[in-house]
């Protein structure tokens, strides 16, 4: 019994009519994923809905009024955010902007690259010695406050 496959083949092509169709059921697969993912993003559909408030008709008008404590209640004592530790190590992201803020500053402390080298060392004592600060010749934050402050 031999079966022939040449009506399964268009005009004599060997190519197979399966290609559309899973062309097609991809697309519209991830059509779908998509649809799908924007209605699990919507807002309206995350937001979960209050609670209806029910009032009792026989309730008192008096219940409804403030209570005196709630009228009068102490105010919150709100601390003071701690003071920053400005005698830590400056990040190397931090020396970058020091050596970028003393060279617009006038000051040549080499290349921009975040390490420490003599040059580095030369600007920041000279631009210590010209601010008034306490001379270290050692990048900290209160120099780097100091940098942002004049070059604003």
């Amino acid at each position: 019994m031999n079966i022939s496959l040449a009506r399964f083949q268009r005009n004599g092509s060997s190519r197979s009519n399966a290609a559309p169709v899973a062309i097609i059921g991809t697309l519209s697969l991830l059509l779908f994923g998509l649809f799908y993912m924007a209605a699990l993003n919507n807002p309206i559909l995350i937001r979960t809905p209050k609670a209806p408030v029910a009032i009792a008709a026989s309730a008192p008008v008096q219940a409804m009024q403030p209570r005196a404590e709630a009228v009068h209640a102490p105010v919150p004592v709100v601390e003071a955010p701690p003071v920053p530790d400005l005698s830590r190590p400056l990040t190397r992201a931090e020396l970058r902007e020091v050596q970028n803020l003393l060279k617009s500053a006038g000051y040549d402390p080499g290349k921009p690259d975040g390490l420490m080298g003599p040059k580095t060392k030369t600007a920041i004592a000279s631009f210590e010695a010209t601010q008034d600060i306490e001379p270290s010749a050692q990048p900290n934050l209160e120099l780097l406050e100091a940098l942002r402050t004049k070059s604003r």
